[in-house]
């Protein structure tokens, strides 16, 4: 697994360019011994200079402990940047299209509620 994550700054040390690693749903590392996975990570992470890593994560608790709870290994490791919402009007059409998908017949108003109740947040909003 080393070899894996050490793989990203070698290419971009061969290439003479910036590297972007996009981790989603991060959260998940916490299902797998979360703390040494994180240690691990953090380790290999911190040699790196041509690499940019982004960390994703739809539930936001999770998301929070791993990044603010002082002991945790990336306390204090990444910049945070909340991407809101989605946009009320690409998520109708993404959710009609694939109620559609599915073969399930459900009217605008129905999708306009859902994304009143979820606020346009897309986890309660998938969920």
């Amino acid at each position: 697994m080393k070899e894996a994550f050490e793989l990203p700054e070698k290419i971009a040390m061969r290439e003479n360019r910036k590297f972007y690693v996009f981790l989603d749903e991060f959260g998940d590392v916490q299902k797998y011994d979360g703390q040494e996975v994180l240690k691990f990570l953090r380790a290999i992470i911190l040699r790196q200079r041509h690499v940019t890593y982004i960390f994703a994560g739809r539930q936001e608790s999770i998301i929070k402990e791993i990044f603010y709870s002082r002991g945790h290994p990336f306390f204090q490791f990444a910049l945070n940047y909340d991407l809101g919402p989605v946009d009320t009007t690409s998520f109708q059409k993404y959710l009609a299209d694939k109620f559609e998908t599915l073969n399930i017949n459900i009217g605008s108003e129905i999708i306009e509620a859902i994304l009143r109740k979820t606020q346009g947040h897309p986890f309660y909003t998938m969920l």
